[in-house]
């Protein structure tokens, strides 16, 4: 038996209708569909998958004991907790993300992994070899062709066109065709929270368009961990890999549309991202990333066909994905270094990626050390009980003015939550304004109780329900930051550097490009010597996937990074867990 489960948006516009089997969890109907959130994956421990029912359901004891008065009253269900079992009508509030979308013209040369040349097809008529093939392959200084282009070849030569468009790598031609069109690419940073795709002309270099969202695998989990435990199984990965898949090339789409391009131009795509990202992205199984000794199916180059992918594009489309370091270090890092182009400054270096894990690579003396840290999804929102990500009406600054604070929001919109950057501003208030001490304990005449803990109001939401940080939250914060701050202790312990020697600090990722570093200092999260070499550099990441698309160079240098790049294993470092304990404290 199915029931229908009719979705709304906030203006009560009509979106869709799905049909729901019996008994089946609200959750499980919707994860795919936007405006839902379940950063926890459906497991019931986040609280975030609160969605308002038009119709009549009734409350399981645990929604009411959760649920306020007014939420009740306003039929807000937990998504997690409520099965189907007659229609229902659903309202979903799609939000608006702020998500870096950096971009980069190429001005070192064009040199992309594929390319179009126009040959006169009387040069393959009047200046034959032996055949077609040995005179293409003269003409072109490559020694393979493929299937397709050899079986395309005849009708084109035959045909009245003067000229002759070869798709083509430095070894191999892959198609032929008659018509004179343009090349084109797309750089994809698949981030655990979210995903930029960027387009550009491969014929010119230039940028044409980009393209952000929110990862759709997120009500799967929020946090890597989460979706490796859901891809333990084969139902579970197949669901993650479809919906990244499924994302992508709705992007790609996107993009092709937008910018009037047709399919048959689009010959490349190069794709950066964690380790598990790309795992799951290749339908590959994460699980042994998740447990000890931590050991991922693959880190190298991965070249292939876009179709072998389900990827939307050409027959001749070809796929790259950056290499990786190790299991918690990716090629987003790695395209990171490429961006700030470290591997080649005679700088001692540090490149952070704060996301919802820490990634640190230390740059000394063409040596380079890395770790990841487990800080777990604290700065993008989730964990933090009125915790948002990026969204528009977060709370993203805190500002002490004469004693007191003010707030701003993402575009200025009535305030809705508290994403990570304003999570850190706030924190660093309450410590300078005594209200929370070097342990992280939270007290203060003008502070509430709320639910057995003490809780610092920041403000009010459009329906006047406050927004506050409580002492859960600062020792979310603590769990983070600490782990962040250790970690760098430990790289420099590895490299056997002070923290003196330190040149520059890259902060990458879209948290750490309106994280306020001053803030950052204040709670301890980087080093305060520190303090006037940190540069915010955006998706690095992305920016990275973009060099690698316009010229195939610097995919030698990713190998080259991964080559000679030492992996510090932190759950094995008995000085990670030392400075660790250190770092907990706000001091």
């Amino acid at each position: 038996m199915k029931h229908q489960v009719q979705i709304i948006n906030g203006n009560h516009k009509f979106l869709k209708t799905l049909d729901v089997e019996h008994g089946e969890l609200l959750h499980n109907a919707i994860i795919h569909e936007r405006g839902y959130h379940a950063p926890c994956g459906g497991k019931g421990k986040c609280k975030k998958c609160k969605v308002k029912v038009m119709s009549h359901v009734p409350y399981t004891l645990e929604e009411t004991s959760l649920l306020t008065e007014e939420e009740i009253r306003n039929g807000v269900h937990f998504a997690c907790l409520l099965t189907v079992t007659g229609d229902i009508t659903l309202q979903l509030s799609s939000r608006k993300y702020q998500i870096a979308e950096d971009i980069y013209e190429e001005t070192s040369g064009l040199d992309p992994f594929i390319k179009r040349t126009y040959l006169p097809t009387s040069n393959l008529k009047d200046g034959i070899k032996s055949d077609y093939i040995t005179t293409l392959k003269h003409e072109m200084g490559v020694t393979k062709v493929s299937l397709d282009a050899m079986r395309k070849l005849p009708e084109i030569i035959n045909s009245n066109v003067d000229t002759i468009t070869l798709i083509h790598s430095s070894d191999e031609v892959i198609a032929v065709s008659d018509k004179k069109e343009e090349s084109y690419g797309i750089a994809i940073d698949i981030g655990t929270t979210t995903v930029v795709s960027y387009l550009y002309n491969l014929s010119t270099g230039e940028y044409k368009d980009v393209f952000s969202d929110i990862n759709h695998q997120k009500n799967f989990g929020f946090d890597v961990i989460t979706r490796i435990k859901h891809a333990h199984h084969t139902k579970g990965l197949n669901e993650l890999s479809a919906a990244i898949t499924q994302q992508i090339n709705s992007m790609i789409a996107y993009l092709l549309r937008n910018n009037s391009i047709d399919e048959d131009e689009l010959d490349e795509i190069v794709i950066v991202g964690n380790t598990v990202m790309m795992h799951l992205l290749l339908n590959v199984n994460p699980k042994d990333i998740g447990a000890a000794p931590f050991t991922p199916v693959f880190t190298e180059t991965i070249y292939t066909d876009a179709l072998n992918m389900g990827l939307q594009g050409s027959k001749h489309c070809k796929v790259i994905l950056v290499p990786s370091i190790a299991a918690y270090v990716g090629a987003d890092i790695v395209s990171g270094i490429i961006a700030t182009n470290l591997y080649e400054d005679n700088l001692c270096a540090l490149l952070i990626d704060i996301g919802t894990n820490g990634e640190i690579a230390l740059l000394n003396q063409n040596h380079i050390t890395c770790c990841a840290t487990a800080a777990g999804p604290a700065f993008e929102g989730a964990n933090i009980t009125y915790g948002v990500g990026g969204v528009f009406g977060a709370i993203n600054k805190v500002v002490k003015n004469d004693g007191k604070f003010s707030i701003t929001t993402i575009n200025d919109e009535a305030p809705i939550g508290i994403c990570g950057s304003g999570l850190i501003d706030g924190v660093a208030y309450l410590l300078e304004s005594g209200y929370v001490d070097e342990t992280g304990y939270l007290e203060g005449d003008d502070l509430v109780d709320i639910e057995g803990m003490s809780s610092f109001e920041l403000a009010r939401k459009s329906d006047g329900t406050p927004i506050y940080i409580n002492q859960k939250d600062i020792r979310e914060i603590q769990l983070a930051k600490g782990s962040i701050r250790a970690g760098i202790e430990t790289m420099l312990y590895e490299s056997g550097i002070t923290v003196e020697a330190i040149d520059k600090v890259y902060i990458a990722g879209g948290f750490g490009s309106y994280m306020n570093k001053e803030s950052a200092i204040k709670i301890g999260l980087l080093p305060k010597e520190l303090e006037h070499k940190i540069v915010s550099i955006g998706n690095s990441a992305g920016i990275g996937a973009i060099k690698v698309l316009l010229n195939k160079e610097y995919l030698q240098v990713a190998k080259q990074i991964k080559s000679k790049c030492k992996y510090v294993e932190l759950s094995n470092s008995v000085k990670f867990m030392d400075y660790y304990m250190e770092s907990m404290s706000f001091q």
